[in-house]
């Protein structure tokens, strides 16, 4: 099935947004930490947006809540999506099914 994937299409994409509303600063390239993760559609690879993206409240302190790595987390498990670890010492891990 590989073989046939369209180049461009042979990655999984993922969208990340950071919430830039009220931001105390004139600098035009700050954000919060806290903001939204959605599926990049690709047909090839079977996944569709679902107009629904999952919301982050921290980059990382999960005690104001879910995290961007947990966001991410539940991302791929809606999407059906498999994470292997990478196989350099020959030896394949299943991170997220």
């Amino acid at each position: 099935m590989e073989n046939n994937i369209e180049r461009g299409d042979k990655t999984i994409k993922l969208s990340i947004n950071f919430w830039t509303n009220n931001v105390p600063t004139t600098n035009l390239k700050t954000c919060w930490d806290t903001g939204s993760v959605h599926a990049v559609s690709n047909r090839s690879r079977g996944i569709v947006k679902t107009g629904n993206p999952i919301p982050f409240n921290s980059f990382n302190n999960p005690e104001r809540g879910k995290t961007l790595l947990e966001a991410i987390t539940d991302l791929l498990k809606k999407q059906g999506i498999t994470v292997l670890e990478d196989h350099k010492n020959n030896e394949v891990k299943i991170l997220i099914l």
